[in-house]
C-alpha cells in the first residue's frame, strides 16, 4: 500500500479511504518507463511527490524532476535523496533549465491534460530533448475516460481522443508508437499501434519503506494513452507490454462496497421494473384509441391527396405559359444587347468626330498663333527682354493647356515655382557644385525663423580614420546651415598617430565639438556606446567617420520637426561618394514601412532620433556589431510609429576600402546577424513566424510558423465559359492546395459553354448564378455575402496556383490586426511579373509596379523579393478579412471593370490598415484571358479621379518621389529617377 494518491502529494487525506487504483495506474507508468531510461539523463516533468521519479533513478544515469508546486517540490527533495536524482521547483511550460539538447529521455505523467498550451511545452521539451533522444509521454483517453462515464475530471484542461494525441506527437516527432493502459484493480500497458512482438514483463509492485519490489502475477483489464515519441527508428524489439497488479486489501475493501451498492441497486431497479409495467398497461389502452384516430387521419388524407393531384395539374399548364413568356423576355434581351452594341459604336464613332475637330481647332489656334507671333510680337516684344519672357512662358503654358489638358498643365504650373523655391533643388545645386553662396545665407537666417529649434548631437565614433576623410565628415557638419547641433566624437584607440590631434584641434576651435579618446578599440557597437554617452541633444543623429552631411541635412530635418513636433525617428534618402569625390547611386526610399524593414536594411542614414526615445530601449548590442544600427531601429520601431522620411538625399556614404558601400561582402557575412535580430524582433511583438536567409545578400523572408488553428478561407472566383480557364484553375487549387479549411465559390456570369459547366459540376465548388451584364464589383459582393469564412479570397478564373502552402502566406499577414488586404506577386506565363502591387500616380491614376522584370531578381532594393507595404494590391488574388471588408461598405458597385480593388485598398488605408505585397506567394495569371483587352472604361476611371485625386496628387508614400510617374508605361515600369534612366 502506498502512502499518496499518486499524482498529488494529499497529507490530509488517509490512503486507507482514497484507494489505491490511482496508486498503481500512475506508478505502472514510471515501472513502464523505467524499462528504457537504463544509463540515461532523464527528466521527469510534472515530477508530483517524487517516488515516480525515484523509481526511475534506479536505472537511470541521473533523474531531474520538476514540479510546480513548492510544498510538493519541498517534499520530494526531503524524502528522496539518492546522489543520482535532484528536483527543481517550476513549471513545464518554462522549464527550469538552461541550455538545448541535454536529455536522453524525457517522460511526461499526468501533465498534458492538465494545460492548454500544448504547442509551448512541446517547444520547451524539444529544447532539451536531444536529437535522438526519446519522449514517454501519457494522457487520458477522452472517450473512455470522460464521454463513456459521462464523467468531467475538474482539475483536467484539455483532455484528447486518440486521433488528437497521435497527430499532436506526429507533428513533432517523426517515429510515434501507442500504447493503451487499462486500470481495474491493477494496471496494464499494452501497444494500440502497429505491429509489436508479443514480449510481456508482468510484475506487481509494493512498497517497502523506500524500496519497490517486482511480483509476477496475471493480467488484468486495462485506460490511457501511453506513447513513446522520437526522430529516431523506434526499435519494436525492445517495445513491451506491462501489467501490474495491486494486491492490497484496501481493493477487497472497495470491492465488497461495490457489491453493497450493487444490491441497492437491484431492489431500486425491480421496483422501478413493477412501476414500468403498470405504465406498459396504461399505454396500450392508450395505443388502442390512436389507432382508431389514425384510421380516420388516413381517410381524410387521401381526401386531400386527391385535390394536391388537381393544383398539381393546374401548376404544369401554369408552367407551360410562363416558359413561353421567358421565351419571349430571351428574345427581348438579345434585341436590347444589339442595339447596346449599335450605341457603343455610334458613342465610338461620335468620339472619333470628335477628336478630329479638336485637331482642326488646334491647327487653326495654331496658325493664328504662329502669324499674330510674326507680325506682332516680334516686334512689340523683342528677344531677351523681360516682358518676352513673360510671353514665352505663357505661350508655353497655353501649349500643354491645349495638347495635355487642365492636369498637366497644373502640374508643369506647380513645377515652376516650386523650381524657385524648394530648398531640394537649392540642395542638388549644391552639390553638383554649382551653389550659390547667398542661397545658403538665405536658409540660414530663415532657420533662425523656426519656432521649434533643438539641438540635435551627431554621434561619430572614430578609429583610424583617414585625416582627410576625417576632415570632410567633421567639416560636414561644421558646414550645416541649422547650427544648433553638437557633435559628439569618440576615438575607440586609434594607432595612427594624426587622430587625436586633429580632434583636439577642432574641439579647440569649435566648443560645440566634444571628444572622447578610449584606451583600446571596443567594437563599433560599444563605441557608439561611448558616444552616446556625451549627447545631452534632444535628438540623435548618426554619421561614420568617413561619411558625410549634406549642408541641408539639419535644415530639412529641423523644418520636418517644426511640421511634425511629435515626430520621434526620421530618415532620409541617401547616395554614395566615390574615391573622386563624385556622387552616384541615390538610394530613394519609402515611407515608413515596417513590414519592409524586416526584410531590407533600407532606412540607414541619415538617422534622427529622439533621445527619450533611445532611453526606453537602451543602447546598441555587440552582438550584431556592422548591423548595430538596423538592431537598434527594429527596437525603436516597436516603441513608436510617429516616424518619418524627408524624401531628400542628405547623408552621402563613402565608398572606401573595407566599406559595405563599396562592397556588401566587406564585413562578412553579416546575413546570418541580419536573421538573428529579425527573429528576435519577431518574438519581442508575438508574430508567429520566423526570419530566415533571402536568395540574395541582406535579404530577409519571413515564413509563418505551423499552425494548430485553421479558419475557414472562402475563395470566391468569377466565371463564365473559357473551360480550359476554370479547370486549370480550380485544378492547381485543388490538387496542390495544403491549408485544410477552404471553400471554394464559383459566382457563374451566364456560362452556356457546356465543357465549363461539366468541369465546373466536377469539382465541390459553392456555386451562384449572377444573370446581370458583367459587373466585377457586383459579382464580388455576391460571392462575400455567400461566403462563410472569416477571411476572402477574390481570386480570377484565368489564375493558376503553384505552390502548396499560398493561403498560409496569404492568411499569415490578413490576421495581423492593423492589415486589411494582403497580394501575391502574379506573373506571366513568360516569367516576367504582371503584378508587384499598385503605385498611386502610374497614367495619372495608378497602375502595377515592375511590369515586365524578372520574377527572380531582386527589383529595386528587394522590392520584388521581401514582403512590403504598398497603397494596393490587384483583385486578380487578394485576400481580406471579411469583418473589415463589409465594414468599408465591400466593393463600390458604381465600378463596373476596373479601379474597383484600387478604390477598397484605399478604403482600407483611410481606416488606418495597411496593404501587403507579400512575393513568397507566386501566381500564374493569364492576364484578361476571359474578356477584351482593349476594353478600358473611362466611366469607371473618372470616378476614381473624383473620389482619389487629391490622395493621388499627394504622391504614393511607398514610392519616392524622386521616382518619375510620367514616364510610366513608355518602356519604364517603375523606378526611373525623374530625368535619368531605371535604376
Amino acid at each position: 500500500m502506498l502512502e499518496w494518491t499518486g499524482e498529488r502529494y494529499l497529507p490530509y487525506i488517509d490512503p486507507s479511504i482514497c484507494g489505491a487504483e490511482i496508486h498503481y495506474e500512475h506508478l505502472h507508468r514510471y515501472a513502464f518507463a523505467s524499462q528504457y531510461t537504463k544509463g540515461k539523463k532523464v527528466l521527469d516533468l510534472a515530477s508530483g511527490e517524487g517516488y515516480g521519479t525515484f523509481l526511475l533513478s534506479l536505472s537511470a544515469q541521473c533523474v531531474i524532476g520538476v514540479e510546480i508546486d513548492h510544498e510538493v517540490a519541498t517534499h520530494a527533495s526531503n524524502t528522496y535523496k539518492n546522489g543520482n536524482i535532484e528536483f527543481r521547483e517550476g513549471s513545464i511550460l518554462n522549464i527550469p533549465i538552461d541550455g538545448e539538447k541535454i536529455f536522453d529521455v524525457i517522460v511526461c505523467f499526468e501533465a498534458i491534460e492538465h494545460i492548454t498550451e500544448h504547442d509551448t511545452l512541446f517547444f520547451e521539451i524539444k529544447r532539451l530533448l536531444k536529437d535522438d533522444g526519446l519522449l514517454i509521454i501519457s494522457t487520458p483517453n477522452k472517450q473512455t475516460y470522460t464521454d463513456d462515464r459521462n464523467f468531467h475530471n475538474p482539475f483536467h484542461q484539455k483532455e484528447l481522443y486518440h486521433s488528437e494525441f497521435y497527430n499532436l506527437l506526429r507533428k513533432n516527432f517523426l517515429n510515434v508508437y501507442l500504447f493503451g493502459q487499462k486500470v481495474f484493480s491493477g494496471s496494464s500497458i499494452y501497444p494500440a499501434s502497429g505491429k509489436t512482438t508479443h514480449l510481456s514483463s508482468e510484475f506487481v509492485i509494493t512498497l517497502e519503506g523506500h524500496q519497490f519490489s517486482f511480483v509476477n502475477d496475471v493480467e488484468k483489464m486495462p485506460i490511457y494513452f501511453v506513447a513513446l515519441a522520437s526522430n529516431n527508428k523506434l526499435d519494436t524489439d525492445e517495445i513491451r507490454k506491462s501489467y501490474l497488479i495491486d494486491k492490497s486489501n484496501t481493493e477487497i475493501a472497495l470491492f465488497n462496497s461495490k457489491i453493497h451498492e450493487c444490491n441497492a441497486s437491484i431492489q431500486s431497479l425491480e421496483q422501478s421494473v413493477s412501476y414500468r409495467d403498470a405504465q406498459l398497461h396504461e399505454a396500450n389502452t392508450q395505443v388502442q384509441s390512436l389507432t382508431q384516430a389514425v384510421t380516420t387521419k388516413d381517410q381524410q388524407l387521401q381526401e386531400i391527396n386527391t385535390q394536391v393531384q388537381s393544383l398539381t395539374q393546374a401548376v404544369t399548364t401554369k408552367d407551360q405559359q410562363l416558359q413561353e413568356i421567358n421565351t419571349q423576355v430571351q428574345s427581348l434581351t438579345q434585341a436590347v444587347t444589339t442595339k447596346d452594341q449599335q450605341l457603343q459604336e455610334q458613342i465610338a464613332h461620335i468620339h472619333s468626330l470628335e477628336q478630329k475637330i479638336f485637331s482642326i481647332d488646334k491647327s487653326i489656334v495654331w496658325q493664328f498663333t504662329m502669324k499674330f507671333h510674326n507680325k506682332v510680337v516680334e516686334r512689340i516684344l523683342p528677344q531677351y527682354t523681360r516682358r518676352r519672357r513673360y510671353y514665352d512662358l505663357g505661350r508655353a503654358g497655353g501649349k500643354i493647356l491645349i495638347n495635355d489638358g487642365y492636369h498637366a498643365f497644373y502640374q508643369s504650373v506647380d513645377r515652376y515655382f516650386h523650381k524657385k523655391n524648394e530648398l531640394g533643388d537649392c540642395q542638388k545645386r549644391i552639390e553638383q557644385n554649382k551653389s550659390v553662396p547667398c542661397d545658403l545665407d538665405q536658409l540660414k537666417k530663415s532657420s533662425q525663423n523656426f519656432s521649434y529649434c533643438p539641438t540635435i548631437s551627431i554621434i561619430t565614433p572614430v578609429w583610424n580614420t583617414d585625416e582627410k576623410l576625417l576632415r570632410f565628415a567633421i567639416d560636414s557638419v561644421i558646414n550645416q546651415v541649422y547650427d544648433n547641433w553638437e557633435l559628439c566624437i569618440v576615438d575607440g584607440g586609434s594607432t595612427k598617430s594624426y587622430i587625436k590631434p586633429v580632434l583636439e584641434e577642432y574641439a579647440k576651435k569649435n566648443p560645440r565639438i566634444k571628444i572622447k579618446f578610449l584606451t583600446e578599440n571596443k567594437g563599433i557597437s560599444e563605441n557608439s556606446n561611448e558616444t552616446l554617452s556625451l549627447a545631452t541633444g534632444e535628438f540623435i543623429g548618426f554619421l561614420d567617420h568617413d561619411d558625410e552631411l549634406a549642408p541641408l541635412a539639419l535644415y530639412e530635418v529641423v523644418k520636418l520637426l517644426n511640421q511634425h513636433i511629435d515626430a520621434e525617428i526620421i530618415y532620409s534618402d541617401e547616395d554614395k561618394i566615390t574615391k573622386d569625390g563624385d556622387f552616384c547611386e541615390p538610394f530613394y526610399k519609402p515611407d515608413w514601412s515596417p513590414e519592409y524593414f524586416r526584410g531590407v536594411m533600407y532606412v540607414g542614414h541619415l538617422l534622427i532620433i529622439r533621445k527619450s526615445l533611445t532611453e526606453k530601449v537602451g543602447v546598441f548590442d555587440k552582438t550584431f556589431d556592422y548591423i548595430q544600427d538596423y538592431e537598434f531601429m527594429l527596437r525603436l520601431s516597436e516603441k513608436t510609429q510617429k516616424i518619418y522620411h524627408i524624401p531628400k538625399i542628405l547623408y552621402h556614404w563613402r565608398k572606401t576600402q573595407g566599406s559595405i558601400a563599396l562592397n556588401t561582402d566587406s564585413k562578412g557575412d553579416i546575413s546570418d546577424k541580419q536573421v538573428i535580430a529579425v527573429n528576435s524582433h519577431l518574438k519581442r511583438v508575438n508574430l508567429p513566424a520566423s526570419a530566415q536567409r533571402g536568395l540574395t545578400p541582406h535579404r530577409v523572408v519571413i515564413k509563418p510558423f505551423l499552425r494548430s488553428d485553421y479558419p475557414l478561407v472562402s475563395i470566391i472566383i468569377p466565371t463564365r465559359d473559357k473551360p480550359e480557364l476554370i479547370e486549370r484553375c480550380l485544378k492547381s487549387i485543388y490538387e496542390l492546395t495544403t491549408y485544410p479549411h477552404f471553400e471554394v465559390l464559383l459566382i457563374d456570369n451566364n456560362t452556356t459553354d457546356q465543357a465549363a459547366k461539366k468541369i465546373i459540376d466536377a469539382y465541390p465548388c459553392k456555386k451562384s448564378s449572377y444573370f446581370e451584364e458583367f459587373n466585377f464589383s457586383k459579382i464580388n459582393n455576391l460571392g462575400a455575402k455567400n461566403a462563410n469564412g472569416d477571411y476572402l479570397i477574390f481570386l480570377n478564373n484565368d489564375t493558376q496556383i503553384l505552390s502548396g502552402d499560398w493561403i498560409h502566406n496569404l492568411l499569415y499577414y490578413a490576421e495581423q490586426e492593423d492589415i486589411a488586404a494582403v497580394g501575391p506577386l502574379l506573373k506571366f506565363p513568360n516569367n516576367t511579373v504582371q503584378h508587384a502591387g499598385v503605385v498611386l500616380g502610374f497614367r495619372g491614376t495608378a497602375d502595377h509596379i515592375m511590369r515586365g522584370f524578372t520574377v527572380d531578381c531582386d527589383g529595386y532594393a528587394g522590392s520584388l523579393t521581401c514582403a512590403r507595404e504598398v497603397s494596393a494590391v490587384t483583385a486578380a488574388c487578394m485576400m481580406v478579412k471579411k469583418s473589415v471588408f463589409w465594414d468599408v461598405g465591400g466593393f463600390n458597385e458604381h465600378y463596373s471593370l476596373i479601379y474597383q480593388d484600387i478604390d477598397l485598398c484605399l478604403k482600407f488605408i483611410s481606416r488606418g490598415y495597411r496593404i501587403i505585397f507579400n512575393p513568397r506567394v507566386v501566381i500564374t495569371h493569364y492576364e484578361s484571358s476571359t474578356r477584351n483587352k482593349n476594353q478600358y472604361d473611362f466611366i469607371d476611371r473618372n470616378l476614381f479621379l473624383d473620389q482619389w485625386s487629391e490622395i493621388i496628387e499627394k504622391g504614393d508614400k511607398y514610392y519616392n518621389e524622386n521616382f518619375d510617374l510620367i514616364k510610366y508605361g513608355q518602356r519604364s515600369s517603375g523606378y526611373t529617377v525623374k530625368g535619368k534612366g531605371t535604376l
